[in-house]
């Protein structure tokens, strides 16, 4: 019936703006960290610097990621009798009856990179599908899955895998979390004599932040060994 392709060149450039943009506020960091400077300006540009990337690497993340799970040929394809999807070169397609799950939501008018209006879907088989307006006409798609599948309208679209999600990444941030922390701890001990008050102000609050991420990782990752191994 139709064809939406996705706009995913759009998301190639955000997520690349983005990790530059993270990359080089990485080398301020590293760089403050390093030549520390005295008084409250450089405590409040260390404080600036760590919130630039913490909210650039969502961007990063998410913008990057599915770009590359999508492919440059991203595309939507509509049926009389369902829907599918194709990436890769490779076409995935449901019937509206294993269809599980819709949830359809306009987020705002003026939000870029497709943010003002998403839709999730979720198929008996446990697969997943997202799309935003960076497929050509979306609410298209939406309107065609509400009408076809009322009795899936309202039911929670999370599948198995993404709430398995912070279990799995729970391990490696653990590590990375502890060698941050081990990172900080050494300098702060090897170079005690040179450090301004500022600079172990700012190394406080990141062995602060590492300890938390390792509190909340361990507790994700046990409850991982627990559930797999007993």
């Amino acid at each position: 019936m139709s064809t939406h392709p996705v706009a995913n060149g759009r998301r190639w450039i955000a997520g690349i703006g983005a990790l530059l943009i993270a990359a080089a506020v990485g080398v301020l960091l590293a760089w403050l960290i390093t030549n520390p400077g005295p008084g409250r300006s450089y405590g409040g540009a260390l404080a600036l610097v760590m919130i630039v990337i913490v909210a650039a690497l969502p961007v990063v993340g998410t913008q990057l990621g599915k770009a590359v799970r999508g492919g440059f040929a991203e595309s939507f394809e509509l049926y009389d009798n369902g829907i599918a999807h194709i990436a890769h070169g490779r076409r995935r397609g449901w019937t509206w009856e294993q269809v599980e799950a819709v949830a359809a939501a306009e987020k705002g008018e003026r939000l870029g990179l497709g943010w003002d209006f998403g839709c999730a879907v979720l198929f008996h088989d446990g697969k997943r599908l997202q799309f935003n307006s960076l497929t050509r006409d979306a609410r298209t798609i939406a309107a065609a899955l509400v009408r076809h599948c009322p009795q899936a309208v309202g039911r929670s679209t999370t599948s198995e895998w993404v709430e398995e999600l912070p279990f799995r990444l729970a391990p490696p941030l653990l590590i990375g979390f502890g060698g941050a922390l081990w990172w900080a701890v050494s300098y702060t001990v090897d170079h005690n004599d040179e450090l301004t008050g500022a600079a172990v102000g700012g190394f406080a609050a990141l062995m602060i932040f590492c300890v938390a991420g390792i509190a909340v990782s361990a507790i994700f990752t046990v409850l991982l060994i627990m559930d797999r191994f007993f």
